[in-house]
């Protein structure tokens, strides 16, 4: 019994051991932590960058990037993170910013190398077709969100926070496609949804004619008023019709109405009696006949 325990004792000591040879080969491989390196990292805190020794050659390395950078796999750069893009003004004249609105920044890649192209760090991706969007170009948040797309806040990573403005619909979704289209007749959106079709108008309610919608993305881009986004407007009774306990029916002979109503509106809960001496020809009729 002794012996066993003393066996054990001996191979904890070798274990301790072991673990503070590995500690000290760490420490003869990293000089001047805490301090600047050799030749500095670009956008690497001063601070945390510091000499590594790997195969008895001595490589700067970076153990925390500046806000809004992300260290690469091998600490030698520092990429934009996701949600931030790589805005460079003019040559060696970069920096990491958050992502625009109706745009998605999925960050730079943890692969790239010392050197590597500025769009490696970090790109700038419009919301409609993943289009890159460099710095000064002409495509922007207000352009974008003219064509129907935007994102709920800055700082978006992915296409998929990508969302129809109010008034469309996604009509594609994959990111070198995705796009949105208004909302056809008698139907509504309120945006603001990953939605693949707008909401139809109650069974029996319709678009009333010459609402003064449009279908034309053009005009749409000028006259946000043109877009179908409200329900209680978009979807109205029709004339001839009444509605009763949320249910739309014709007005019976004998009776008639002769304009659309807005659902809220009391005009649109009943029809009028035809005079005296007159009637109606049919159900559903707009005027005394």
């Amino acid at each position: 019994m002794p012996r066993l325990n003393i066996a054990m004792l001996a191979v904890s000591l070798v274990l301790v051991l072991s673990l503070v040879q590995q500690s000290a080969a760490r420490s003869l491989t990293q000089t001047g932590q805490g301090s600047t390196c050799t030749g500095p990292i670009p956008q690497c805190e001063p601070t945390r960058c510091y000499l590594q020794t790997v195969s008895g050659k001595s490589q700067n390395v970076c153990e925390r990037c500046m806000p809004g950078y992300r260290a690469t796999t091998d600490g030698l750069n520092c990429v934009c993170r996701p949600g931030f893009w790589h805005a460079c003004s003019a040559p060696g004249s970069c920096e990491c910013k958050p992502c625009d609105k109706a745009m998605f920044c999925p960050g730079g890649s943890r692969e790239a190398k010392n050197y590597a192209a500025e769009s490696v760090k970090g790109l700038r991706l419009s919301c409609e077709k993943g289009v890159e969007v460099p710095f000064g170009s002409n495509i922007t948040t207000q352009t974008i969100q003219q064509a129907g797309l935007t994102t709920k806040s800055e700082r978006a990573s992915k296409p998929q926070d990508c969302v129809p403005m109010p008034g469309f619909f996604l009509a594609a979704t994959s990111r070198s496609t995705q796009k949105a289209a208004l909302c056809p007749k008698s139907s509504y959106s309120l945006g603001y949804g990953r939605v693949r079709q707008c909401l139809k108008c109650q069974s029996g309610t319709e678009e009333k004619p010459n609402a003064g919608y449009t279908d034309d993305l053009v005009v749409a881009a000028s006259d946000a008023s043109k877009l179908r986004v409200n329900r209680l407007e978009v979807c109205q009774v029709p004339a001839g019709k009444y509605l009763v306990q949320n249910v739309v029916r014709c007005c019976p002979a004998g009776s008639f109405r002769t304009a659309y109503s807005l659902t809220t509106e009391s005009a649109s809960r009943y029809c009028f009696t035809c005079p005296p001496g007159v009637s109606t020809k049919n159900t559903c009729s707009t005027v005394p006949s």
